[in-house]
């Protein structure tokens, strides 16, 4: 007979040891995925007001450090290592001078025309580094809540517009009481909850380029499990003073008071972790009538619109209909949908339920009501993306929306786009596809909408000659010809423009598309006051789910530990990859795709073939603009979150521990890079790194006596 033995995660790497009659111990990743003890949890909790509920269960999970080593205000801690980024990326400080690591794509709109991001960039010393533009580097200095402060002047007060311009007031008033230097910012965020904090941030407008890798290193385009190189080394500039500054020659590296410390120690399936960064946006109170429509009703109509124009020969949106059917497969493919409506069907019969009948009649219908809502806007919001995507993508309708919209400060936009339409207008291959866009429209959009495009055409003139009607108005209107164009900018107005044939169809079409969007959003106010009701409910409910809450681009922490995944219940995806996998024939990746001196220092550096890329993580943290960093049980740097599987997509509004995880780019690696492939001495000796830990190894046992431990090294 087995017998299973459980043992505390602070203690041993493997919580499950089967013990056979043979008292031989069987270790196995893919059982212990199947019967491990799940410790991770939902939520991206508020810093530094975390509940001692969570930090005890981080201790439980195998936590050693102090929650000030993650925030304090009187010491360096992770807080002072973490920043946000203006592109919108998490970092982290790798260095007493400044030095952080982000994500890849997190400069890409900030790179200088001479980098190319396929050759990467490699600093020949510090203050050869290039600066990075509008790019600007956010360190919280403290959070405060002042919820207190702002909803104790909202009593009594119940208008949604009022309240909103209270809290604005209330919160100027607070931010502007905090007399700070040039370079701070003091700013108030509302969370999900209901709660305002007060953040006071360093913003530091010098950052600068240190080390950009080529992409050549290995072109990773099959999955996001394995190696991208996906990184970047980044530098914080500061006055004499330590202090933020805009770029200038004279600034100095910034001192960071505290800065991460790479782990150099292994690290195994279901060893504890602890994400900390700035999750943009999250929505977990989301309801799924929502979901449904803003993926499934949306991206549906909008695949069938780009279907109906990839039909036509007019240009081909196969690209973009494979990415939306993707995010499509993907939220099918999800438990989020069925997760919100079995979570909002045990709410109604909780609320059917209770005694209080004041309760039942507010909370208990609820649910009916809101799904209704919905559906009877659902065919307004669908027509509604029609009109839209059409109008976008056919280039004559784009051109006249924007002329139509043409103001001083989009005046460049607006001309640099018809400049593009001209020189690139296909007369006949544009006029044949509006006849084809209003023979759409009359088949497939609600008639008592669009009966105004049809009136010109059918009039005695036209006498319903679609073709004769197009070709009539295309060749007379201002927008279709650039001569007529200009000379209607040397006496333009909004009467003359309007008078335009083309632009009076395309007007009436923007009509229609307003029409519609109108109707789309008529119960909004409505249905986002039930929608309060409901998480008021909820609270009193599931009061312990409703304590994180969403996302709001503040500083967050979740804990979870390393772990695959079982993929569609059949394939189990192992929780970490390997540089030897990019050479193998397992991962599809001829040799030729790979940079030649990573191949050599594959096949000459003895560390190379077993050293770790990426591992995966269930830590709950939205995807998107990631970079978070990723720390062991000892609160040292394991790496920073580059991506995530398929299945994370929809953490925004359901977490998932059993599916959804986080790819965590391994800093060892990234070291491995910096040092042997990059050479770039002057970075490398900037990196700090932890001492490496004795392990524990576990004696066999007989089953029916306790587990014990003995340290051994195994150096």
């Amino acid at each position: 007979m087995k017998h299973i033995v459980t043992v505390s995660f602070t203690k041993l790497r493997f919580v499950n040891i089967f013990v056979t009659r043979h008292r031989k111990l069987i270790f196995s990743a893919l059982a212990t995925q199947i019967f491990l003890l799940s410790f991770s949890s939902e939520g991206m909790w508020l810093l530094p007001n975390l509940p001692d509920d969570v930090i005890e269960a981080m201790d439980e999970c195998g936590m050693e450090f102090d929650m000030d080593a993650v925030y304090s205000g009187k010491q360096g801690s992770l807080k002072d290592a973490t920043v946000y980024l203006t592109s919108g990326y998490t970092g982290t400080i790798i260095s007493k001078k400044g030095l952080v690591i982000a994500p890849y794509s997190a400069v890409g709109n900030y790179l200088p025309d001479s980098i190319k991001p396929d050759s990467g960039y490699k600093s020949p010393s510090v203050f050869k580094e290039i600066p990075l533009g509008n790019l600007s580097a956010w360190i919280l200095q403290s959070a405060k809540d002042v919820t207190y402060q702002i909803t104790s002047k909202l009593q009594g007060v119940n208008d949604e517009k009022t309240i909103a311009h209270k809290v604005d007031s209330v919160s100027n008033s607070i931010c502007s009481s905090m007399v700070l230097p040039s370079g701070h910012l003091a700013t108030i965020s509302k969370t999900s909850t209901g709660a305002y904090y007060l953040y006071h941030y360093k913003c530091f407008g010098d950052v600068r380029l240190a080390y950009l890798p080529p992409k050549g290193i290995a072109n990773d385009s099959l999955r996001q499990e394995r190696h991208s190189a996906d990184f970047v080394i980044l530098r914080i500039y500061a006055d004499r003073s330590n202090e933020p500054a805009a770029y200038d020659n004279s600034n100095q590296t910034y001192f960071s008071n505290h800065s991460a410390v790479i782990s150099r120690n292994k690290y195994q399936i279901l060893d504890f972790v602890t994400a900390l960064g700035y999750p943009n946006k999250s929505n977990r109170q989301v309801l799924s009538a929502e979901i449904i429509e803003n993926y499934a009703t949306r991206y549906e109509a909008q695949i069938k619109a780009m279907q109906f124009i990839d039909s036509t020969g007019y240009k081909s949106l196969s690209q973009k209909i494979n990415a939306i059917n993707k995010s499509l497969s993907s939220l099918r493919g999800s438990s989020v949908i069925d997760g919100k409506v079995k979570r909002e069907m045990a709410f109604t019969n909780w609320a059917a339920n209770r005694s209080d009948f004041n309760q039942v009649l507010r909370y208990a219908n609820l649910i009916p009501k809101i799904n209704l809502k919905y559906k009877e806007r659902c065919t307004y919001v669908s027509q509604y993306e029609i009109i839209n995507t059409i109008s976008q993508n056919v280039e004559t309708l784009s051109a006249v929306d924007r002329t139509l919209d043409w103001n001083d400060e989009n005046e460049e936009d607006v001309f640099a786009a018809l400049n593009h339409y001209f020189v690139n207008m296909d007369a006949s291959k544009e006029k044949e596809m509006l006849v084809k866009v209003l023979d759409y429209f009359e088949a497939n959009i609600d008639s008592s909408v669009t009966v105004s495009l049809f009136e010109v055409e059918k009039s005695k003139k036209y006498k319903g000659n679609r073709i004769k009607y197009i070709d009539d108005i295309f060749s007379k209107s201002v927008v279709t010809d650039e001569k007529r164009f200009l000379k209607y900018l040397d006496k333009p107005s909004q009467e003359i423009l309007l008078s335009d044939p083309l632009v009076s169809l395309v007007n009436k079409i923007a009509q229609a598309r307003k029409y519609m969007y109108a109707l789309s959003i008529a119960d909004d106010a409505e249905i986002a006051k039930m929608t309060r009701v409901f998480n008021e409910g909820y609270a009193i409910y599931k009061p312990a789910l409703t304590m994180a809450p969403d996302a709001n681009y503040s500083l967050r922490l979740s804990y979870g530990k390393i772990a695959g995944y079982a993929q569609d219940d059949v394939h189990y995806v192992g929780a970490v990859s390997r540089l030897s996998g990019v050479f193998s024939h397992s991962y599809l990746v001829p040799k030729t795709r790979v940079d030649s001196v990573m191949t050599s220092l594959y096949e000459t550096v003895p560390s190379a073939k077993k050293m770790n890329i990426t591992f995966m993580t269930d830590c709950d943290m939205v995807t998107g603009r990631m970079g978070y960093g990723v720390y062991d049980k000892n609160g040292e740097l394991l790496g920073i979150v580059t991506s995530s599987n398929a299945e994370a997509l929809t953490n925004t509004h359901l977490y998932d521990s059993d599916y959804q995880r986080l790819v965590v780019l391994d800093m060892n690696y990234v070291a491995f890079v910096i040092d042997k492939y990059a050479k770039a001495d002057y970075i490398f000796e900037e990196l700090r790194f932890g001492e490496v830990e004795k392990m524990v190894k576990i004696k066999e046992v007989e089953p029916e006596k306790e587990v014990e431990e003995e340290a051994e090294n195994i150096d």
